[in-house]
């Protein structure tokens, strides 16, 4: 079952509150809170991990590498440019 943010929410605030002014104000942070995270840039919302993995994944397609076989895939760099932003492929200091 998927729930919309405001359901999980409320059923989180529900779960974890003592009165429903206090489940109403959990409620309301959690919306704004999800709401503030679903706005930054995608790069800005991934763990280091992922990060790291989609970094790979460029580098492999920038050389050609698919799956162990060799290829120009300039599009798929491209795509992830303009998803992540070029500076997110910068070699880090």
């Amino acid at each position: 079952m998927n729930k919309t943010i405001e359901e999980a929410a409320k059923d989180y605030a529900y779960d974890i509150g003592d009165s429903d002014w206090e489940r109403m104000r959990l409620q309301d942070a959690f919306i704004d809170g999800i709401n503030h995270i679903m706005q930054l840039p995608l790069c800005d919302r991934l763990t280091a991990e992922e990060k790291e993995r989609m970094r790979n994944i460029y580098y492999d397609a920038e050389r050609g590498e698919v799956n162990g076989h060799y290829d120009v895939y300039p599009a798929p760099c491209e795509v992830m440019r303009v998803i992540y932003s070029k500076d997110f492929f910068k070699e880090e200091e």
